[in-house]
């Protein structure tokens, strides 16, 4: 990460969720000198995620942190439409100027979000999500963990491949693509696919994406036997 990044990170964290700010001398800034300091900072290299941002702040405030960090963060358990909108608009403020990169909303969940009423549907399944995607490849700790996750999802091995563990070992942030080397490359060498790759570890941490691919070439994993030779070579 360059030098000049991590103060800027601190200094829009401080600054955009502190209602009042105090400089190394003890003094403290108005909402309007806030603002000022603000709109000093250069946006950052790259999308920042935050956790969720109240919508509260005023839209200057939500303006310059869509600016800087170039997304705005909301809460999928109780981030409300009206919420949406405003963040919408926002973002749609900043992209007007044109920027290098572009203001988009982040949406995030708790993972603790089942606790809340285990009938609760998901809201982001239709009753035909699961033909809709051709494969859900994980990353593999162990076969238990994912047949688990399967059984939650009501799939199978055919959509969620979980041998990779048993067969190769942990291959630890390898494993997504060494799943499809190892189980799905002619799958993926042949056929345009729609996926969803998730990757999970510590600390409850997690990141998932959807990708469609379109016949993209995907070797075969090959396996060799070790060898050992003693001292005379043979």
């Amino acid at each position: 990460m360059p030098k000049q990044v991590m103060p800027i990170i601190i200094a829009a964290a401080v600054l955009l969720t502190c209602q009042q700010c105090c400089c190394a001398s003890a003094v403290q800034l108005s909402e309007a000198e806030i603002d000022a300091k603000l709109f000093e900072l250069k946006p950052l290299p790259k999308v920042h995620y935050s956790t969720p941002v109240s919508p509260e702040l005023s839209n200057q405030r939500l303006y310059e942190l869509a600016r800087i960090t170039h997304s705005l963060c909301v809460s999928g358990e109780w981030t409300k439409q009206e919420h949406i909108d405003k963040f919408v608009y926002i973002c749609a403020r900043v992209n007007k100027a044109k920027p290098a990169i572009k203001a988009s909303l982040a949406i995030n969940f708790s993972p603790w979000h089942r606790r809340f009423d285990k009938k609760l549907p998901p809201t982001d399944r239709g009753p035909t999500y699961w033909k809709e995607i051709d494969y859900f490849v994980l990353h593999q700790p162990n076969k238990y963990i994912l047949q688990n996750i399967a059984k939650r999802l009501g799939l199978g091995e055919e959509k969620i491949p979980s041998q990779t563990g048993s067969v190769f070992g942990n291959q630890n942030s390898a494993s997504i693509p060494g799943t499809i080397n190892g189980f799905l490359y002619e799958k993926f060498s042949n056929h345009k696919l729609k996926n969803v790759f998730v990757g999970f570890g510590i600390g409850l941490s997690w990141g998932a994406c959807y990708v469609e691919t379109g016949a993209i070439y995907t070797p075969q994993v090959k396996t060799f036997d070790r060898c050992y030779y003693n001292g005379s070579g043979s």
